[in-house]
């Protein structure tokens, strides 16, 4: 019928609370709601996800080009990532999720930001490469 997705098939603006387990079944069927919750880069359950353009919508949008592949991350992730860089060297060098993983400032920032509480908004700080 439907092939298997990888991507998160939801994402929440706010929390919620999948206490029926009816409910629960029909909604996730064979997939935990932290599998479908979790940040793609610091990996960590969340009650919502940003979409993040690996390459940013101001570069598509110019060439009339169709909206880069997205990840699935949270808003501190999302925030520090656009606090650190500008869109021009995320266009060019950190456009895969892979080398959004393996930027050292990012790495830095995402072991620490795994040992927060997920409910806390997370303060970034960064200057644009």
């Amino acid at each position: 019928m439907f092939g298997k997705c990888d991507r998160p098939l939801l994402t929440f603006s706010k929390p919620i609370a999948l206490n029926d387990a009816k409910l629960k079944e029909a909604i996730l069927p064979s997939t935990s709601i932290e599998e479908i919750m979790q940040c793609e880069l610091c990996d960590r359950p969340m009650a919502a996800l940003t979409a993040h353009h690996l390459i940013p919508k101001q570069n598509t949008k110019r060439k009339n080009e169709d909206p880069s592949q997205t990840i699935d991350i949270c808003s501190a992730c999302h925030r520090q990532i656009h606090s650190l860089f500008d869109n021009k060297h995320l266009a060019q060098e950190l456009n895969t999720l892979e080398k959004l993983k393996n930027d050292p400032q990012l790495q830095k920032f995402v072991s620490w930001v795994k040992k927060q509480k997920t409910d806390k908004r997370i303060q970034v700080h960064g200057k644009k490469a």
